[in-house]
């Protein structure tokens, strides 16, 4: 059997601003499961201390930079991410490149926190910049 569909010789660079643009990502069921579990978030947060936020943010942040990066091949480990984050101290036998990466993390973490509305709408030229602080360097 012959496949019928139209094959198209190029990208279709439309499809994400004009097609994508206003489809959801997420099913109306699935939307009110994350609500839920932000409602809880912002509920547990509320209740900690000042310092206590800002430990279990720097806990956040240092994991989430180790294994963000690690999926992308980066050798540090959980011990040697923490002490380039908070000492700036490298860890030897490991490359610039990885130690950018991790830094990179950590301050694109810091600007989504630091600006809590940017995300208010997500758009793609707010993820490539995000992406752009990822990649810098």
């Amino acid at each position: 059997m012959i496949n019928q569909r139209d094959i198209k010789e190029t990208f279709n660079f439309q499809l994400i601003p004009e097609i994508l643009e206003d489809i959801s990502l997420f099913a109306d069921n699935e939307q009110e499961h994350l609500n839920i579990f932000q409602r809880k978030f912002i509920k547990n947060i509320s209740q900690l201390s000042e310092l206590g936020y800002k430990k279990e943010f720097e806990r956040f942040a240092i994991d989430l930079s180790w294994k963000s990066s690690q999926i992308e091949g980066n050798t540090y480990s959980l011990l040697e991410t923490e002490r380039l984050l908070k000492e700036k101290e490298t860890a030897v036998g490991k490359t610039k490149e990885e130690a950018i990466m991790l830094l990179n993390h950590k301050e694109a973490i810091d600007f989504i926190v630091e600006n809590p509305d940017f995300f208010s709408t997500i758009s793609i030229s707010k993820i490539e910049d995000i992406h752009g602080l990822l990649i810098k360097d």
